[in-house]
């Protein structure tokens, strides 16, 4: 071993313009391969950004899940945290053009998580509060500001047997009064970018827990 030690100290010393332009080359190639597993590494976390601000931050979705798995799942340690969303319905809209409003409820990590952009006022903060998209606000002369109380007819959109929740309405379709909610305007949002349709958004999660309904 000693040999070859002297042997190889012999050869960089005699050589040295080549040892030099090989640690040269040595160092190169480390920052190099460092350099592009940063650029991977960073890409990688810009990627997760941009779908977090567009679909939110959730990595599962259970749907249909009935009130008595709510608890099994939260408790579940292979979920950091869980977020609650359920559809309240489609109500007749007397405030704006269109027609109808798709209105969800979200509990409070629903609402922190899915990337719900407050333009003004504040978000629902219980059950009777409601934040309405932007779209929403398009200048009818009973349009609610910030504070009011808006009467809304809850149901579903029928035709043909199928339940409809797109934005564009259809020919022969009927509504099925279910239900009359009263809720205070307490902000306005961006229309969030996972929705393709008007949506309006609402906090209710201990009403979601009480009652016998499904969750998605």
């Amino acid at each position: 071993m000693n040999i070859l030690k002297r042997l190889t100290t012999n050869y960089l010393k005699k050589n040295k313009k080549r040892t030099l332009v090989t640690i040269i080359g040595i160092i190169l190639s480390g920052a190099m391969i460092t350099a592009v597993a940063t650029l991977a590494v960073s890409f990688q976390g810009f990627l997760l950004d941009v779908e977090i601000s567009q679909d939110g931050a959730w990595e599962a979705i259970f749907k249909d899940v009935d009130t008595n798995d709510i608890e099994k799942i939260e408790n579940d340690n292979r979920f950091s945290k869980t977020m609650l969303m359920t559809p309240v319905g489609m109500a007749k809209n007397t405030y704006s053009d269109d027609q109808f409003l798709y209105i969800k409820a979200y509990d409070k990590n629903a609402l922190e998580n899915m990337k719900i952009r407050l333009i003004e006022g504040s978000l629902p903060q219980n059950e009777n509060e409601i934040v309405l998209s932007r779209s929403f606000f398009d200048g009818k002369e009973n349009e609610p500001k910030i504070g009011d109380t808006i009467t809304l007819d809850i149901g579903k959109r029928m035709s043909e047997g199928h339940e409809l929740i797109s934005e564009k309405p259809e020919e022969n379709e009927t509504f099925i009064h279910e239900k009359t909610l009263n809720y205070v305007v307490c902000g306005k949002i961006e229309k969030p970018d996972f929705e393709s349709s008007r949506d309006a958004y609402t906090s209710r999660s201990y009403i979601i827990r009480r009652k016998k309904q499904k969750i998605f």
